[in-house]
């Protein structure tokens, strides 16, 4: 769907706005997509090997989310853990850098299998 080169483009698959708050949105990651514009691509994304098809879907089908770190003046960290697709049930963590009160493009700077870093987070924070 989203090809392993490619950005998913504001607005192109879910609606924005109030009609997205109301579809559930406002707590998923498919805000970075729909009510902003398309994410940058670290290098370090693709370090260990993570096709960006998977890291979309991973984050757009988040099992867990958490806001790992928050400056004010910088923005904020976040951590989604997810499928890389529909058929296993494996587990990527992707940390992707949000602006959400500036309007700046979202940063996607890791994604690998879930390591047990996040794992033990998740385990310890589930409450989040």
């Amino acid at each position: 769907m989203f090809g392993t080169d490619s950005t998913l483009s504001p607005g192109s698959r879910f609606p924005c706005g109030k009609a997205g708050r109301q579809k559930g949105l406002e707590n998923k990651a498919e805000f970075i997509y729909v009510c902003s514009m398309a994410p940058r691509w670290e290098g370090s994304a693709a370090k260990h090997g993570v096709p960006r098809g998977d890291i979309i879907y991973a984050i757009l089908h988040a099992a867990y989310a958490a806001e790992l770190e928050e400056r004010p003046e910088s923005g904020r960290i976040m951590l989604f853990i997810g499928p890389p697709h529909a058929q296993t049930e494996r587990e990527v963590e992707v940390l992707v850098h949000e602006h959400p009160t500036t309007g700046r493009e979202a940063v996607i700077f890791h994604a690998m299998p879930l390591g047990p870093k996040f794992r033990t987070y998740r385990e310890e924070h589930s409450d989040v």
